[in-house]
């Protein structure tokens, strides 16, 4: 059996700064933050977050998610919120991080013996469940195979997926089958999609709703039941949590962050990147590395 202790220790070595460290697959990093993270608006993508030390609290518009070392997100199809975590050099926030897509989630969920067990208006595409055991020795291989280029190459994806499995097992396959089985949700998961692929490209909100077979009015009630925001919020906090990633990364300067996120006003990014985040976007412009652990 694979304790959450051993995880934390196969996981160190591999962890080089505070922030996001990459690793041998692409679609995992490992992050850390020897500091407290306080309260702000985030941008998850769609992330399986598993907490190997520490803990943190996500709010959402309807509610607040904590969760701790032993426990595994899953923010589905991307979530934009607010959170904040306390840790310090002595108890640092650890975490590891797998990139999953809605289109891949849904497609193992079908081919499992699952049925929808809640309303889908009820369900979320946030979701916390602890690590049982199948699941932290899943996490252990990957993280053994992550010392080694040749086991990354080879084993890497089998066991992401065995991973992603493992969380649907744990309750999020029935969730996302009771999404997937209503024609309005499974619309709007179709149009989170969409969101976060072109949140760079000018999107007509009527448009996204005709593009996903729903009427205005339809639309906005059950994207908001699912998400927690109007569209235009969401696909606001998509622009502005991707641009300060750009901006925190020293990728661009805060123009360029702007025109690449797809706004064609420097000035009216910075007041809504202010409002959104308390601070002006050349603010989080790299100065130290405690500006790379968000």
């Amino acid at each position: 059996m694979t304790s959450t202790r051993t995880l934390l220790q196969l996981a160190s070595p591999l962890i080089r700064r505070d922030g996001f460290n990459a690793t041998r697959l692409d679609r995992v990093r490992l992050f850390r933050s020897s500091a407290p993270i306080a309260r702000q608006p985030i941008l998850y993508d769609p992330w399986l977050v598993v907490m190997l030390q520490g803990e943190k609290s996500c709010h959402l518009p309807d509610r607040t998610i904590r969760y701790a070392g032993a426990n595994v997100l899953c923010a589905a199809s991307g979530a934009p919120f607010d959170c904040e975590a306390p840790a310090s050099p002595k108890n640092p926030i650890v975490a590891m991080t797998l990139d999953v897509r809605i289109d891949e989630l849904l497609s193992l969920a079908a081919r499992m013996p699952v049925s929808p067990v809640a309303e889908a208006d009820e369900c979320s595409v946030v979701h916390v469940q602890p690590l049982d055991d199948a699941l932290r020795d899943a996490i252990g291989r990957l993280l053994r195979a992550l010392h080694d280029p040749t086991e990354a190459s080879i084993l890497g994806e089998p066991i992401l997926t065995e991973i992603t499995y493992r969380v649907l097992q744990g309750g999020l396959a029935a969730s996302l089958a009771a999404l997937a089985a209503s024609k309005n949700s499974a619309a709007v998961l179709r149009s989170l999609r969409v969101l976060h692929e072109d949140h760079a490209k000018p999107i007509a909100i009527d448009q996204l709703a005709a593009q996903v077979h729903m009427s205005p009015s339809a639309f906005h009630l059950h994207f908001r039941r699912i998400t927690g925001y109007s569209p235009l919020q969401y696909l606001k906090r998509i622009r502005l949590g991707k641009s300060r990633q750009m901006i925190q990364g020293g990728q661009v300067t805060v123009t360029e962050a702007a025109h690449t996120v797809g706004y064609e006003s420097a000035p009216q990014f910075s007041r809504e990147y202010k409002r959104h985040f308390g601070v002006a976007p050349s603010h989080d412009a790299p100065k130290s590395e405690a500006s790379a652990a968000q």
